[in-house]
């Protein structure tokens, strides 16, 4: 698969979540209702946070996103540091 192809597959899948803060950081879902996965350092759940999805042209669409509705796990240390994600829910209707 070109990196063309991977960018046009992986698009609908990935998004920006945008902190309380204005910190920014990635993410993609795990599954079509929802799920979702990004980084500790990017979302702890602790604060209010929103994702926002990409236009077709690839650049951030403000007006088109989603609050996170609730933090399933969040972890950041653990043995050597290997822990560092967030796993959350989204309405996506």
């Amino acid at each position: 698969m070109s990196q063309t192809e991977l960018l046009t597959y992986m698009k609908p899948a990935t998004f920006m979540v945008i902190g309380q803060d204005k910190s920014i950081g990635t993410g993609f879902f795990i599954n079509d209702n929802g799920l979702a996965l990004t980084n500790n350092h990017v979302y702890d759940g602790s604060t209010n946070a929103v994702i926002c999805f990409f236009r077709e042209d690839g650049k951030l669409d403000a007006t088109n996103y989603r609050k996170i509705n609730r933090v399933l796990y969040t972890g950041r240390g653990g043995e050597k540091g290997r822990i560092d994600f967030t796993v959350f829910q989204v309405q996506l209707d």
